[in-house]
């Protein structure tokens, strides 16, 4: 955490420009995604937004080079045709919730696996060396 009146500058700084960045991109994105690909004629966002040269900030038009996996699967949620199954009682949505838990548990624990090895791998170059 920032000590002085400089660190707490520059880190209220980075907040703001990583905050409003990001929405600007989840606006892009998510909320208005669909529109750019309409009238631009383009197959994805990305693609729209390079179409007519970036997007309209600061006065001009900034190129966009990255975030296009960022929003992916919100992305492929919108544009996916089937509708979601939904809960029909209480039991079923608690069930449900618990269920989407252990998924996000076993995800945790993948990540976690992978990371324990690439950290083994890591040590095992640093040893050979």
């Amino acid at each position: 955490m920032p000590r002085n009146q400089f660190q707490r500058m520059v880190f209220a700084f980075l907040t703001v420009l990583v905050t409003v960045h990001g929405y600007v991109f989840y606006s892009l994105y998510v909320v208005n995604g669909n529109t750019l690909m309409q009238i631009n004629g383009a197959d994805s966002v990305i693609h729209a937004i390079n179409t007519q040269g970036g997007v309209y900030m600061f006065g001009r038009m900034v190129p966009i080079w990255a975030f296009g996996k960022l929003f992916a699967k919100d992305i492929a949620a919108r544009n996916s045709t089937e509708m979601p199954e939904r809960p029909q009682n209480e039991q079923e949505a608690i069930a449900d919730i618990f269920r989407r838990m252990d998924e996000i548990q076993k995800d945790i624990a993948h990540e976690r696996r992978q990371r324990k090895k690439l950290a083994e791998q890591i040590a095992n170059s640093d040893s050979v060396k």
